[in-house]
């Protein structure tokens, strides 16, 4: 992974399932999004894991369902937020009430 800098922007030079593509991210961000890619590449890891044998190094297939692993990741941290929201929400109320 190659840096380079100008003007508060960094560009990344990222390889992907033998795809290699260079972005422009604030500086402030250039970690966030090497955690992203980070992840990524574990969910990439885990298809391969899990259905080396049947993909057989189709790198749009794995590419697919590495994306569809971060979606359901998606889905279950929004589930959780709001349970979590629905929660705090009935405790406020039952704190309301005590103190009426």
């Amino acid at each position: 992974m190659a840096y380079g800098e100008r003007s508060g922007k960094t560009n990344l030079d990222i390889d992907v399932l033998g795809t290699s593509l260079r972005i422009s991210v604030d500086d402030a961000d250039s970690d966030h999004v090497m955690a992203l890619l980070k992840d990524y590449r574990s969910k990439i890891e885990r298809v391969r894991k899990n259905n080396g044998a049947q993909l057989k190094e189709d790198s749009l297939k794995i590419a697919i369902l590495a994306g569809f692993l971060l979606c359901e990741d998606v889905y279950k941290a929004e589930r959780m937020n709001e349970e979590s929201s629905s929660r705090i929400s009935g405790l406020i109320d039952r704190l309301d009430g005590l103190l009426q």
